[in-house]
Formats: structure tokens, sequence, C-alpha cells
């Protein structure tokens, strides 16, 4: 979408592994999330500072993402939000 950067899920695959009952692909999809998520948190076992600029919208993973910075700088008309509360989903 024109405007919008995300690092967020990929729902077409996420989708496609629901539909397939691909147990073992969700596992594997949800740990290397989780696993990016992590890394990123612990600014990849460095000694760096990570940081997340919000320009719009930071949607589910996206904002997962900037939350997982030692720093988000965001601008005035930035918003946030979890949609997949919408699915009944627990955000990561």
């Amino acid at each position: 979408t024109p405007s919008i950067f995300s690092l967020g899920g990929d729902l077409d695959l996420f989708s496609r592994l629901i539909r397939a009952r691909d147990e073992e692909g969700l596992r594997d999809y949800a740990h290397a999330c989780a696993k990016m998520t992590y890394l990123n948190s612990i600014s990849a076992d460095l000694p760096i500072v990570t940081i997340a600029l919000v320009q719009g919208q930071a949607l589910g993973g996206g904002l997962e993402s900037a939350l997982s910075c030692n720093l988000i700088i965001a601008e005035k008309s930035a918003t946030f939000g979890l949609p997949e509360v919408l699915f009944n989903l627990f955000p990561g």
C-alpha cells in the first residue's frame, strides 16, 4: 500500500497455513517472528541502540517491531494499532 511500510506479518502466508492446517508451518512462522523481535529487543547482542522512526501508521507487526526498539521517534501524525484483536488474535 502506498505510504505504508511495515515489517508486520504475512497475512497471506498465515491464512494459507491455517487453511492447510499446517501446524508445523505455523509454528515455524511464529518462531521466526518471535526470533526477529527478540534479536531486535536485545540489540542483536551488540553494543548498539535500536531506533524506530514511525511516519504514518504502525500497525500489527510493524508496531510490535517498533516496540522492540530501545527508542521510538514518531511524527505527530503517526498512529498506532494492533488490528489482530479484530480477528480474536493476541498481539505479539
